[in-house]
């Protein structure tokens, strides 16, 4: 069995109506990295400015690092508030998401 594929990155959300995750793969890569190097003592960093999809996603750096060491921990398939796990059941076509909630 594999594992289902990542949705494809369509970069800044336009007008017209496509499937995919709205983010540039170099904005999700640079998250990748830049989230990587906070937990590495000894790594250089690019640099320590947060990342532009944080701001876009509106997390700040600490809600951000809580997420990515506790989100294995709980069963959830989307990261948001709950007005966004309605959007996301809508989205997903399921009648229930399992929610890491921010707050």
């Amino acid at each position: 069995m594999t594992a289902p594929c990542l949705h494809p990155f369509i970069g800044n959300p336009t007008n017209e109506p496509r499937e995919g995750i709205p983010f540039r793969l170099m904005d999700y890569l640079e998250l990748v990295d830049w989230t990587a190097r906070q937990y590495r003592d000894g790594k250089a960093s690019m640099s320590d400015k947060m990342p532009n999809i944080l701001s876009r996603l509106s997390f700040n750096t600490r809600e951000w690092l809580k997420i990515c060491t506790s989100l294995e921990k709980s069963r959830a398939t989307a990261i948001g508030t709950r007005p966004h796990a309605v959007i996301a059941k809508v989205l997903l076509k399921k009648q229930r998401v399992q929610l890491y909630l921010l707050e």
